[in-house]
Formats: C-alpha cells, sequence, structure tokens
C-alpha cells in the first residue's frame, strides 16, 4: 500500500497520463478491499499488547546482529555510493554548437534533434545531449556513457546507439566555461559551454 500511494501521488504531481493515474487508482482499492478483509488481525497486531515474536539469543547475540546490520549497511553504502565524480558534472548550456563546420543557429534545435542546447554531465559517467532547452526530451535526446581524464583533458563517450563515439579534448575550462574539439563518430565537433546556474 505505501508503493502504491507513492505510485498515486507521483501519477498526480507529476501529470502521468489518465490511463496509468486509474490503473493505480484500480489496484489501491483492491488493497483497500484486501485490507479491510483482514481488519481484526491488523488490529491486533498493530495495537494488541505484548508480543509474539521469539526473542532472538542473549543480549551480546542481540548486539552483534545490530552492529552487523549497521556495519553492512555503511559497507554497502562505501562501496556502492563512492562513485568518483567528475569535475564535469552537471547542467552545461551549449552556447556555440559546430558540426562539419556547421554553426547551429540558436532556433535551429526546433527543427533538427542534432542541434544541441543543453549538455547533461551525470554523476556515474552519465551524458544526455539534449536539443530542448526548456526541457529533457527523450525522444530527441542523445545519451550515453563518458570517461572523462582530467590529466589529458580528454573526454571519451559512448552513446546508446552503439555508433556514435565521441572523443574531444577539453580546453578552456574554469569550473564555469569549457570548450570541446574532437570527433562524434565521423564528425568534426567543437562546443563551447557554460555552466547553468
Amino acid at each position: 500500500m505505501p508503493v502504491m500511494v507513492n505510485i498515486f501521488l507521483i501519477d498526480i504531481f507529476y501529470h502521468i497520463p489518465t490511463g496509468a493515474l486509474l490503473n493505480c487508482s484500480l489496484f489501491m482499492l483492491g488493497l483497500i478491499f484486501l485490507l479491510y478483509l483482514r481488519r481484526k488481525e491488523l488490529i491486533a497486531l498493530f495495537l494488541g499488547a505484548g508480543t509474539q515474536l521469539p526473542d532472538v539469543g542473549k543480549g551480546w547475540m542481540r548486539w552483534s546482529l545490530r552492529l552487523l546490520v549497521i556495519g553492512g549497511a555503511i559497507a554497502i553504502e562505501c562501496v556502492v555510493g563512492n562513485n568518483t565524480h567528475s569535475v564535469l558534472e552537471g547542467k552545461w548550456h551549449v552556447d556555440t554548437l559546430r558540426r562539419n563546420g556547421h554553426v547551429f543557429e540558436p532556433d535551429e534545435w526546433l527543427r533538427n534533434s542534432g542541434c544541441w542546447t543543453t549538455a547533461y554531465m551525470e554523476q556515474g559517467g552519465w551524458i544526455v545531449l539534449c536539443p530542448n532547452p526548456y526541457i529533457y526530451d527523450v525522444e530527441r535526446s542523445y545519451a550515453g556513457r563518458y570517461e572523462y581524464d582530467a590529466v589529458a583533458r580528454r573526454l571519451r563517450g559512448l552513446f546508446d546507439n552503439g555508433k556514435d563515439t565521441l572523443v574531444a579534448t577539453v580546453g578552456h575550462y574554469d569550473g564555469s566555461h569549457m570548450e570541446w574539439q574532437g570527433m562524434l563518430g565521423k564528425d568534426t565537433l567543437y562546443m563551447r559551454l557554460s555552466r547553468a546556474k
């Protein structure tokens, strides 16, 4: 039920299509009906006095299990959550885009999905080049993985279509601005970017 309530609220607040909201509502009504059928057992479980759960070992065993759970959670966070961060992470506006010598006009993104206006450099090495400057447009965006070598100032990316690779030199990086110059697939590419506020 908590999961379905969460999905229900997401459907409402993120304006998910009506079919998904109706589907979620039907599931919630079914869950409410099932909970109603077991209302006496649930009331006894949550409001009843005492517990019928068995004791878990001696005092030292309880503390050992508690420490194991807490230590395990910390270890998982250290291993999984210890993603290295790239200095390039963040949302970047594409101020200038030149591909094969063609300089894209500011409004060309309306007609051409290859005219990117925004670059998202995400944690974990994800990159998305998006033509729409206002929203993330899944259908028209170019997404993939990237690696950045800060010493060599070399950016490498592989996009989801499996064909296009990005190999570029990152120049004039000052934390707020940078330039990419290199190759995207067989195309020459130059981009000047500024970090979004």
